[in-house]
């Protein structure tokens, strides 16, 4: 890693020594630990406009990534104000706006017509009791919600519903796995992905076509995550693949 201190003297007054050290640091892989309210989103934004205005980084070449909407239009907001900015950086988003970009544009590649839909809860909610009652398996003591969580947790850990019935170690686990099974296919014949298939379809993607993962990695030189400790592993690994070609990574979370 290499650092830079050339830093406006006015960021002096509001960054500690520690702070600077992890805004100036640019190259290879950067972990950055502190507590809650410590400043960690005011060093990743300070590091984005230290990037652009010291080192000549193009905003189209950096990443930053958030979990909501709330935390990506704040670190817009941030750094809109540091580089006096007309427009909002396009590429600051959470994790789910970032993977519909990819999708609208290479979701072909993996058997989705561009213009697919993105079913919410309520939307999923239906699909898993419509399923539930194609499968026998009963309302009144089943509630789809319990269905969906399982499929969700499966979906997030990378596990296909082959893999699934595979592992089932009881009735319910067998159930859930033909469920997720019937689920998955009414999904891919409505032409539609809920919100977790839009992390695992892109993943998907970048796994299994190295031209599109060369075009995307190659594109963010830095990529920068905001309270990484709340990642899981399919977010991880959209992390990991996108930043494999330069692996310039700077993540900052909570130890706790």
């Amino acid at each position: 890693m290499s650092s830079d201190p050339q830093i406006p003297e006015t960021w002096k007054n509001i960054l500690n020594e520690s702070q600077i050290e992890a805004v100036t640091t640019i190259n290879g892989p950067v972990l950055i630990m502190a507590g809650a309210g410590s400043g960690k989103t005011r060093v990743l934004t300070h590091r984005y406009a230290h990037l652009v205005e010291q080192h000549k980084v193009d905003i189209e070449q950096i990443l930053a990534i958030t979990f909501t909407n709330k935390a990506a239009e704040e670190m817009k907001l941030r750094i809109g104000n540091l580089l006096n900015l007309k427009i909002s950086p396009k590429w600051i988003s959470t994790f789910h706006s970032l993977c519909v970009k990819i999708l609208r544009i290479h979701g072909d590649k993996i058997g989705y017509r561009n213009n697919f839909s993105i079913y919410d809860q309520s939307d999923s909610n239906k699909v898993v009791r419509n399923c539930m009652s194609e499968n026998n398996v009963d309302l009144k003591q089943y509630s789809p919600k319990r269905f969906q969580a399982h499929i969700s947790n499966l979906k997030n850990n990378m596990i296909s519903p082959g893999e699934a019935l595979q592992n089932a170690e009881s009735f319910f686990e067998v159930k859930v796995a033909e469920i997720y099974s019937s689920y998955e296919k009414k999904l891919i014949l409505a032409n539609s992905m809920d919100f977790d298939d839009l992390l695992i379809k892109t993943v998907e993607l970048l796994q299994t076509n190295d031209q599109i993962l060369h075009f995307w990695s190659n594109k963010f030189q830095f990529v920068m995550v905001d309270e990484y400790q709340d990642t899981n592993y399919v977010q991880y690994k959209l992390v990991e693949l996108l930043s494999s070609n330069n692996q310039n990574v700077c993540v900052d979370g909570d130890s706790d």
